[in-house]
């Protein structure tokens, strides 16, 4: 192969490479080569379509995830599955695969977003057949799965989660050892949403905060007037959005954390706007009864114990995220909340604690307040009791749902003594779980069973857990593999959305005719990719030679690299 052909052909392929890291559409790899042949750069005289950007990228992709699932499979690495289901831009049903998979016994497991697939329909029958089918496509067939699938995660949609026909329960007819694993930031969600309906006093402040976010969020005026009152007061002003939605808890806190440091730049403008004789009747009667609710002390009060509490409940929500968080670590950050929200029970929060404060003075960030009979505050101890009822029926369990537990029917019961036992087991491989005096044999009988669960050799795992009962300040190198198996089991399934999040990126209503099969190749490379400037393209270049031509081959057919005429304005000629 001539070294001039293959230099020419890399050029190429890192141009190509650079579109899918920086989410470029394929019609700037054209005007890039075009670039670098006018700075005098040799690129060849092919390969300079977007058309052959798109294969391009999709060979780079296919190797990639080649490599790394070869790499999987030769030390017969333990895999978990993560998956989610959603709608594109472009109205296409789509399910996201992620891996956390081990690529060395000795190294901790990474996540591998692996595909994005089309479904034909929504039911879980066709989630379970797409699913094993990519798993297959990539070399995980079902005898591999037997020997080393760990876990599953989803969200808590009944096609994922269903008792009779779900998802999970497919899984589990075929793997029955595996660990089925409901996402715990959703059922942080699910926990919040029963609170709401819990707690009826909270309607009212969401609504109030659903007003404020229409209010700016629909009118660049609006949201320009109240920049120029925080400005003149030396505000930060943050964005208001909307509250205890179908978004995350920290979506929730950031607005609420927005009005309370922005209480006094919304008073200011509420009151300008009121006494604004170019507004009408109507507005300003509106913004009159948005001041008498804003300075309300009950309105004050509700914000202070909701700011509180989601404050507390996004820090446990994004620990949750981290892909290294283990389901020991989860229990732990959840029993510690609820601990501190039995605390506020007893002793108010800050934000509290300084609303009561100006209830008494009557007066919050210089803002006047009046106590109101019309409007009901929120009841803070049956809000706290609420919060912290529904975090331990969700929490405490391996799969939630809106039945209460039931010993006698088994709904939710099984999936919470499935997940005491878990974590009984779980326990016995952190040394500050153990007890002060181990008898001998402590942890033995765990161990055993977590081996059998995930196809480990037990006689070896044993031996190295008594060299770690004895030293517990070195993990013996034997033990590693199930500790590993450990950390595989997922807490959350974040980075499915955060998949999503960036498929939206890539079909823009712009890039809305993209097909599936390309946007799943752009991700990969985006997500798992290295660096452009780390990136080496040779071994790439090479096998797609075993099939393609090169960027010097004259046969090849050549793009127009010419600029368009309808592109040059009439004043170019001058320039």
């Amino acid at each position: 192969m001539n070294v001039s052909n293959l230099e020419s052909t890399i050029k190429v392929f890192r141009s190509a490479y650079y579109l899918a890291k920086n989410d470029r559409p394929f019609s700037d790899y054209s005007k890039l080569l075009q670039l670098q042949k006018m700075n005098g750069v040799d690129i060849g005289v092919g390969l300079h379509s977007r058309f052959s950007a798109t294969e391009i990228i999709d060979h780079i992709s296919h190797e990639m995830k080649k490599r790394i699932t070869q790499q999987v499979k030769s030390i017969s690495g333990k895999i978990s599955i993560l998956i989610d289901e959603s709608t594109s831009l472009s109205d296409k049903s789509t399910l996201i695969v992620y891996l956390k998979c081990e690529t060395s016994k000795d190294l901790p497991p990474n996540v591998l977003f692996l595909d994005l697939i089309e479904l034909p329909n929504q039911t879980a029958d066709s989630i379970f057949e797409a699913l094993l089918g990519c798993l297959k496509k990539y070399g995980f067939d079902f005898e591999y799965l037997k020997e080393n699938l760990v876990a599953f995660a989803c969200d808590g949609a009944s096609v994922m989660l269903g008792k009779k026909s779900g998802v999970v329960e497919k899984l589990l007819q075929q793997f029955p050892n595996i660990v089925p694993w409901h996402c715990m930031n959703h059922r942080i969600e699910l926990a919040v949403s029963d609170s709401i309906n819990d707690v009826g006093a909270i309607n009212h402040f969401q609504m109030f905060m659903d007003k404020l976010y229409t209010l700016y969020s629909k009118s660049p005026k609006n949201q320009r007037e109240l920049a120029e009152c925080a400005s003149e007061l030396d505000l930060q002003l943050q964005k208001v959005g909307r509250i205890l939605g179908t978004r995350w808890v920290s979506s929730s806190f950031k607005t609420v954390m927005a009005v309370w440091y922005g209480y006094q730049a919304l008073y200011s403008h509420f009151k300008k706007a009121q006494e604004d004789k170019n507004r009408t009747t109507t507005e300003r009667a509106m913004y009159g009864g948005l001041i008498r609710r804003l300075t309300s002390t009950q309105f004050l009060s509700d914000l202070a114990i909701m700011y509180d509490i989601l404050a507390e409940l996004t820090m446990v929500s994004e620990c949750l995220q981290n892909r290294e968080a283990t389901v020991v670590y989860a229990d732990k950050l959840i029993r510690r909340s609820i601990a501190f929200f039995e605390c506020l029970k007893e002793k108010p929060g800050t934000k509290t604690l300084e609303a009561k404060r100006a209830a008494i003075t009557g007066n919050f960030c210089h803002v006047p307040l009046t106590s109101s009979n019309k409007i009901t505050a929120i009841n803070d101890q049956q809000l706290l009791s609420s919060v912290i009822n529904n975090l331990k029926r969700r929490l405490f369990t391996t799969r939630s749902s809106n039945e209460p537990s039931n010993k006698a029917t088994g709904n939710n019961y099984d999936y919470e003594k499935e997940y005491e036992y878990l974590l009984s087991e779980l326990k016995v491989l952190e040394s500050n779980n153990w007890p002060p005096e181990k008898y001998v044999g402590y942890g033995e009988q765990e161990i055993e069973h977590l081996c059998a669960r995930f196809r480990l050799n037990a006689n070896k795992i044993k031996n190295s857990f008594r060299d770690y009962l004895e030293n517990s300040t070195t993990i013996p190198k034997d033990l590693n593999p199930l500790i590993n198996c450990t950390k595989l089991i997922p807490c959350s399934s974040a980075e499915c959305e955060r998949g999503f999040s960036h498929m939206n990126i890539i079909i823009s209503p712009t890039r809305s005719k993209l097909t599936i099969e390309h946007v799943s190749a752009l991700m990969f490379i985006k997500l798992n990719g290295p660096s452009i400037q780390t990136w080496k393209p040779e071994n790439y270049v090479k096998a797609w030679l075993r099939r393609h031509r090169t960027a010097d081959d004259t046969r090849t057919r050549r793009a127009n690299l010419q600029p368009d005429k309808e592109e040059e304005d009439a004043f170019a000629i001058y320039l």
